[in-house]
């Protein structure tokens, strides 16, 4: 391959004029323009560069950072021990607060659910019509005193059987309710209904304002299985009670 070298047509054109080269001269000003401009730009580059450069190693900082405090998160420098973890389980919600020491919890009561009986239906197919009132309260020595904030809900069936009268009794917020076959034969069913919530104030009545009292908490058919109760325990010899087994505002 032969290589043809290019004129300098400038050079030429001012061979017999002033005698400078004139496409030196031109390449001279060129770069004196674009120099200073390639230089600033070169510059914001490097800038940039070692801008991105240095947030790269700060982020890879702090996520060792990170993972270190995780580490040291899980870290346990207490153990919270029970002598009768069957009976009482112990958490320590936050271990900045915790100091050696012992607790002694005793005369335990826990706190549960109201369960409720509508006893001896026959069958499944046979209808019932009524409207039911639902109270929330409290029940004591087999007389229930309605709770201030209490809220009246009612149910109404007509002509319904008791797998549909079970689904409207679920619509009642704070209890839950199922058909159980009692004998096992299918001659007697019963509706249970049992509180969402334990503590003594959680209990609920039932109260027919129709013509008869089968779905009313005293009709003879009906029976309360458990109350709702409080738990009751001594910490350290103090009576201590709370409508939950879960206590969190004893000990700081």
């Amino acid at each position: 391959m032969v290589e043809v070298s290019k004129p300098d047509y400038l050079s030429l054109v001012n061979k017999g004029g002033s005698g400078f080269n004139v496409s030196e001269l031109v390449t001279a000003m060129v770069a004196a323009e674009i120099e200073p401009k390639r230089g600033l730009q070169q510059s914001k580059l490097e800038k940039t560069e070692n801008a991105i450069s240095g947030l790269g190693y700060l982020n890879s900082q702090v996520a060792t950072t990170q993972k270190n405090f995780s580490t040291i998160a899980s870290d346990n420098f207490f153990n919270v021990t029970s002598s009768n973890s069957e009976s009482v389980s112990i958490e320590a919600s936050d271990e900045t607060k915790l100091v050696p020491d012992k607790k002694v919890i005793s005369d335990i009561t826990i706190a549960k659910k109201m369960v409720f009986e509508l006893g001896n239906f026959a069958n499944l197919t046979d209808t019932f019509t009524a409207d039911v009132e639902f109270d929330r309260g409290t029940w004591s020595d087999g007389v229930f005193a309605a709770s201030a904030d209490n809220v009246k809900q009612s149910v109404s069936f007509a002509g319904e059987t008791l797998p549909e009268i079970v689904v409207k009794l679920n619509e009642v917020s704070g209890i839950k309710a199922q058909i159980i076959d009692t004998t096992g034969d299918g001659s007697s069913y019963s509706i249970i209904l049992t509180g969402v919530q334990t503590g003594q104030a959680n209990g609920f009545n039932l109260t027919e304002t129709t013509a008869t009292a089968r779905w009313s908490s005293d009709d003879l058919d009906n029976s309360i299985t458990q109350y709702a109760t409080n738990a009751e325990f001594k910490l350290d010899g103090v009576e201590i009670s709370r409508d939950s087994n879960t206590v969190v505002d004893i000990i700081e």
